[in-house]
């Protein structure tokens, strides 16, 4: 009962705090819960309608195509397919990226354009030709994983050489083919450049949010655990919040292949996924320790619930941004820190009990209760200030990631 008070005395804290700065009321499409899968054709309309990253890439893509294909039909290429396939296998989500396989595809095509001239102009037998390609296709297909421009080394030859078997093949067509590779490179960069962005700033608050809020499910778990709800740590919350932490590490990594990143927010990404990292490692620790035999946690639940409540507030205000945030008016701090002082009095409480233990004649290394509750709750102290610690940083990176400011420790 105790702990149930607590709590709810928790959220009507964190009520107040919310709406101190004011209530926004509107009128919207209920949310759909992502556990649920939705139907392809609801999945296409909300990815239209969001216009979320994949959508995005997809018709950049689309209308790369749709031009090369044109260009090939106006000017009558016999080959060319081979512009086309170069400009949509090459564009990525990314400038950094699309360079990086633009500069592969040119150069290992070029090589291998003249590798297989030189063996067409030797004019093989089909024998030969066909042992030739097994060695290439060998090659091909094992470095391929390596680097992609051992496959489009290896891989050129090995096309040019199969369509000698239909057309006869010769130094002009590895030139063709060299041609139609830069003219696709070319309509590749031009597309990463001057079509619309891939999205993945634009979504940044809403992937943080989701950081905060999956990392305050797990510290109420955590909570639980301590207070006896449960024997252990949900496996699916701690696998929601690495995929949270991992999608926002995804996003860091596509901005730092963007032309001109941000290195001020990729550092801030950078802290935000460490310090969740270090949060779930810090939540696992606490939790395993109180497995083993029940004692006395003192206000270690307690704690462990308003940092929930903080993680919590944050993510409202990331997912769904106020039009002014006012500043925090500490109260939620300030009564933390009144709770870690309590922490301290009944560490402190437990070690006086311990001394009293071994001078009535109980032996130093002899396990008793009182002797493993002082262990655990030394143990736990420590990792809840790191806990608390690491739960800062991670708002406050998101915070200013997102483009807010304040100081919530």
């Amino acid at each position: 009962m105790r702990r149930s008070i607590d709590r709810i005395a928790g959220e009507v804290a964190s009520a107040r705090r919310i709406t101190a700065g004011g209530l926004r009321l509107g009128f919207g499409p209920p949310r759909i819960p992502e556990t649920n899968p939705l139907p392809v054709w609801e999945r296409v309309r909300k990815a239209v309608a969001t216009r979320s990253p994949r959508f995005r890439q997809v018709s950049r893509v689309f209308l790369t195509a749709v031009v090369s294909m044109a260009l090939a039909a106006a000017l009558d290429l016999s080959h060319g397919h081979w512009m086309t396939l170069t400009a949509m296998l090459s564009l990525r989500a990314t400038y950094g990226e699309t360079v990086e396989r633009l500069v592969q595809r040119v150069g290992g095509t070029a090589a291998g354009s003249i590798i297989a001239a030189v063996l067409l102009t030797l004019a093989p037998g089909q024998f030969t030709i066909a042992f030739v390609v097994l060695l290439f296709a060998f090659a091909g297909f094992a470095m391929r994983s390596v680097n992609s421009a051992y496959w489009f080394l290896f891989g050129t030859p090995l096309a040019m050489m199969l369509l000698e078997f239909s057309v006869p093949s010769d130094w002009s067509t590895a030139g063709e083919r060299i041609l139609l590779t830069i003219a696709g490179t070319l309509l590749a960069y031009l597309a990463v450049r001057l079509l619309w962005p891939a999205g993945h700033l634009e979504r940044l608050p809403v992937q943080l949010g989701r950081l905060t809020d999956t990392h305050a499910t797990l510290v109420r778990s955590t909570a639980d655990v301590l207070a006896g709800e449960h024997v252990r740590l949900p496996h699916e919350t701690i696998v929601a919040a690495e995929r949270a932490a991992e999608a926002v590490a995804e996003t860091r990594d596509r901005l730092e292949q963007e032309r001109v990143p941000d290195a001020e927010l990729i550092a801030r990404l950078r802290t935000a996924v460490r310090a969740a990292h270090r949060v779930r490692d810090h939540l696992i620790a606490v939790s395993r320790m109180s497995r083993e035999e029940a004692v006395d946690t003192g206000p270690i639940p307690e704690i462990l619930d308003r940092i929930a409540d903080e993680l919590e507030e944050a993510g409202a205000v990331l997912e769904d941004p106020p039009d002014e945030r006012d500043e925090e008016d500490g109260s939620s701090v300030a009564e933390l820190r009144e709770q870690l002082a309590d922490l301290d009095d009944h560490l402190s409480k437990i070690t006086k009990r311990r001394r009293a233990e071994i001078k009535s004649g109980i032996g130093r290394d002899e396990f008793t209760p009182l002797r493993h509750a002082l262990l655990q709750v030394s143990g736990t102290r420590y990792a809840i200030r790191s806990l608390r610690r690491d739960a800062g940083r991670v708002i406050e990176a998101s915070f200013a990631a997102s483009g807010f400011s304040g100081d919530r420790r």
